[in-house]
């Protein structure tokens, strides 16, 4: 869920900055929000599937 925030803050932060002349800093920052929501993503799909494997070892 964390991944899904910093995906809505990079896409609004965008959005935001490109009109007053930052679009460096706009991209930037979109490309950053972005990447660090997949990588929260994978993660977190691993965890889960992490979790899974686990439960059925332990089992």
């Amino acid at each position: 869920m964390f991944g899904v925030w910093i995906m809505i803050w990079a896409v609004l932060s965008a959005i935001v900055t490109v009109p007053f002349g930052y679009e460096l800093y706009s991209g930037f920052a979109f490309g950053a929000g972005m990447l660090f929501a997949w990588v929260s993503a994978l993660f977190g799909a691993a965890s889960w599937i992490g979790r899974k494997v686990l439960n059925r070892a332990i089992r």
